[in-house]
């Protein structure tokens, strides 16, 4: 565990610095293009680092994990400080492409360092801590951003982003100078997909993660629009809302990883926890026709409950079942955030011509519930 504290170091700094701006990603971009060209924004943002999956585990082999975490982060500094100084549409969207596509990528790094240091039989409880410990990030910097975006411009978040990827940088290069690689496997598409063939659980859990990042992708894009352009919340009250919402992923990961370590098949009973409260809070909250700041904290706060324990689960599962020279899988399993980030906008953009975005979020709670039937086809694998 003491191997592993300078990496959650890294990942809480790192998702500080992630969660202070997701938020605000789709409404600052709204005021360069409109809401329908923000979808596709995320969509090509999303395709560039989905492509970059069958690149990036041969340069891992190549450079060691530790430098190509170190390079994708000092070039993802550069790009913020680039966002938070330049107000110039032709520069500011393809900038933001570039940088969205580097944080997935960094994300799968931090999953290769944990894999390395864990221990199979508390996979859950490592993985809970981790993810409570970057979730205060979560919780913390959306109010941080809401104050900020209400006194001063967008341009200085991405700057205050920037120094808190400075911080993530210092922490690896002081703590992880001597890691010592495993010894990669060297993948290409074909020998992924080959792999996955013949690991029918593998190919379940990737799916469910799937489905949780196409959720996420419709909250992040569309909640913040909905709010403050339907609704009429303005930035401060925004922030509060999400500060309030993202409390479950500190209060809940950690206990429900420790469970999923404990109990006969506790991951994929926790799943189908997680998107029956998912699915059904979701729905509520599209029939929520009363501005109160209480209320839709509330439901989705609600709605967070259900998405951390299933999130905790999916990721122990998974991890329980492959090790950290199968970079191929691990960058699989992490791109579906991608996969999902380009068919979520233009699911998107196809349901908003037919309804209104209440609905659009009616639409998210039934495709959650439709996973139910899906997690229950997970095979009841024994932990290793």
């Amino acid at each position: 565990m003491k191997k592993l504290l300078p990496i959650f170091l890294i990942g809480f700094f790192f998702s500080a610095h992630l969660s202070l701006l997701a938020y605000i990603n789709s409404t600052m971009l709204s005021f360069f293009v409109e809401d329908k060209w923000v979808s596709i924004i995320f969509i090509i943002s999303s395709a560039l680092s989905l492509a970059l999956v069958f690149v990036i585990p041969k340069l891992i082999k190549k450079m060691g994990n530790s430098r190509f975490t170190t390079i994708t982060l000092t070039l993802s500094i550069i790009l913020l400080f680039l966002i938070g100084n330049y107000s110039n549409i032709n520069l500011i969207i393809p900038i933001f492409i570039l940088y969205y596509a580097f944080t997935n990528i960094i994300s799968y790094s931090i999953d290769i360092f944990i894999e390395h240091y864990s221990k199979k039989g508390v996979i859950g409880n490592i993985r809970g801590l981790y993810l409570t410990l970057t979730s205060l990030g979560w919780v913390i910097m959306p109010f941080i951003s809401g104050i900020l975006t209400t006194d001063y411009s967008y341009k200085i978040v991405y700057i205050i982003a920037s120094l808190l990827l400075i911080i993530t940088i210092f922490i690896l290069v002081i703590s992880q100078r001597n890691f010592k690689d495993s010894i990669y496997h060297d993948y290409n598409g074909s020998e992924i997909f080959k792999e996955l063939k013949n690991m029918p659980e593998i190919r379940r859990i990737i799916t469910l993660n799937f489905l949780l990042q196409f959720y996420f992708s419709w909250m992040v894009i569309y909640l913040p629009l909905y709010l403050k352009t339907f609704i009429g919340f303005n930035n401060f009250q925004l922030g509060t809302i999400f500060s309030i919402m993202l409390l479950p992923f500190v209060l809940f990961e950690y206990p429900a990883g420790k469970i999923a370590d404990k109990i006969k098949n506790g991951e994929k009973i926790i799943i189908i926890i997680g998107l029956i409260t998912m699915g059904f809070s979701t729905i509520l909250f599209s029939l929520i026709t009363i501005k109160s700041l209480l209320i839709y904290s509330s439901i989705l706060f609600i709605t967070r409950i259900g998405a951390s324990i299933f999130q905790v689960s999916n990721d122990s599962y998974f991890f329980k079942r492959i090790d950290d020279k199968q970079t191929g899988l691990i960058g699989f399993y992490r791109n579906m955030q991608s996969l999902a980030y380009i068919i979520g906008p233009l699911f998107g953009i196809i349901i908003l011509k037919f309804t209104s975005y209440s609905n659009l979020f009616m639409v998210l709670g039934l495709i959650t519930l439709s996973g139910i039937i899906y997690a229950l086809r997970i095979p009841n694998v024994q932990n290793k």
